[in-house]
């Protein structure tokens, strides 16, 4: 009978909440701000104020409970959100929290590993290649990981006994969730496509480019320019326009030799027209974005037709260029092994 009273604007049944605050009771997240756990999830701010404002306050509430606190009367919206919170948190905890059984009931449970195997992303894609923050990338180094299964394994581990926050734990829940659009964020994988591609390895670049850096490059390619964004489009110096430029081409360096297929590819379209090339480009649904990719990927696999000679790799780093070039073709050939 207890379902009889809730409000019919909730979208939460009282056995839905029972069994998620059921759940959440030994979870690592109870005290963590509410707010900081909505941030990280991407589902906006924590709309209640407080010190005090954590999971753990609200999990022996019954779902009348919830309807009748003055935070949350008249606000079904809020109600909704903080299930939403927990069932996301959950879902960090859930699918680490039991793995301790066995090395091979781990490897079989660990669902990140699920995931990069269902969606082709190579076991050993260097973590090098991902868009993280300097602190996650900090954190990498500190724990030695270097290819996304060490991420995998680690993350694994650390659900048990570390709080963490920022894109470090967006990307273990996007991993862990499948989910397609927010590991494209980090790793340059397609939603609703398999493996890692050159054109958004390239992308992901870009994007870590502050917004007025993108604009110069925009311009600098040639690309269109909003009117209200032509200002900031000028605000970057020729010779710093030079400078971004030439440390992405750089950069780029690496994922050609990693991408060296999807390379060959491009250089046959860049060879035979343009128009290939822009196809190919479209995924990204972002014209600039698709410019300034365009315009680098002509500077580092066909220099000679772009006027330049940025994107070769300088002979100093031949060496170390060829054994990557061995290592990676070796792995990236191999079937994943589960």
């Amino acid at each position: 009978m207890e379902n009889t009273e809730i409000s019919p604007d909730l979208n939460v049944t009282a056995d839905e909440w029972n069994q998620l605050r059921r759940n959440f009771q030994n979870s690592i997240m109870g005290d963590t701000s509410l707010n900081s756990l909505s941030e990280d999830l991407g589902l906006g701010s924590w709309p209640i104020r407080g010190g005090d404002e954590v999971p753990a306050k609200y999990i022996d509430y019954t779902l009348i409970d919830l309807q009748e606190d003055p935070g949350f009367n008249g606000r079904p919206k809020r109600i909704e959100q903080l299930v939403e919170i927990l069932r996301q948190t959950l879902a960090f905890d859930d699918p680490f929290g039991d793995m301790v059984s066995s090395v091979d009931e781990a490897e079989s449970d660990n669902a990140i590993l699920q995931t990069l195997d269902k969606l082709e992303i190579p076991r050993c894609f260097p973590l090098e290649l991902a868009k993280l923050s300097a602190e996650s990338r900090e954190l990498c180094e500190v724990e030695q990981l270097g290819t996304v299964e060490e991420f995998a394994r680690f993350a694994q581990n650390m659900a048990q006994h570390i709080v963490i926050g920022g894109d470090f734990r967006t990307l273990v829940n996007a991993l862990a969730n499948s989910n397609e659009h927010n590991i494209a964020k980090f790793i340059p994988s397609r939603p609703n496509a398999k493996g890692v591609h050159l054109i958004e390895s390239v992308a992901l670049l870009v994007k870590e480019l502050s917004r007025e850096g993108q604009l110069a490059l925009t311009r600098r390619f040639e690309g269109i320019i909003a009117e209200k964004d032509r200002l900031d489009a000028i605000k970057l110096s020729r010779p710093e326009v030079q400078e971004l430029e030439e440390g992405l081409l750089k950069k780029m360096n690496v994922r050609l030799v990693w991408f060296e297929e999807e390379k060959r590819e491009l250089e046959f379209l860049m060879k035979q027209s343009g128009n290939g090339v822009q196809r190919s480009l479209m995924v990204l649904e972002d014209p600039s974005l698709e410019t300034i990719v365009q315009g680098l990927l002509k500077k580092a696999i066909n220099p000679e037709s772009s006027g330049g000679s940025q994107g070769t790799p300088q002979k100093a780093d031949s060496k170390w260029f060829g054994s990557f070039s061995k290592l990676f073709r070796k792995s990236s050939s191999k079937k994943v092994s589960n």
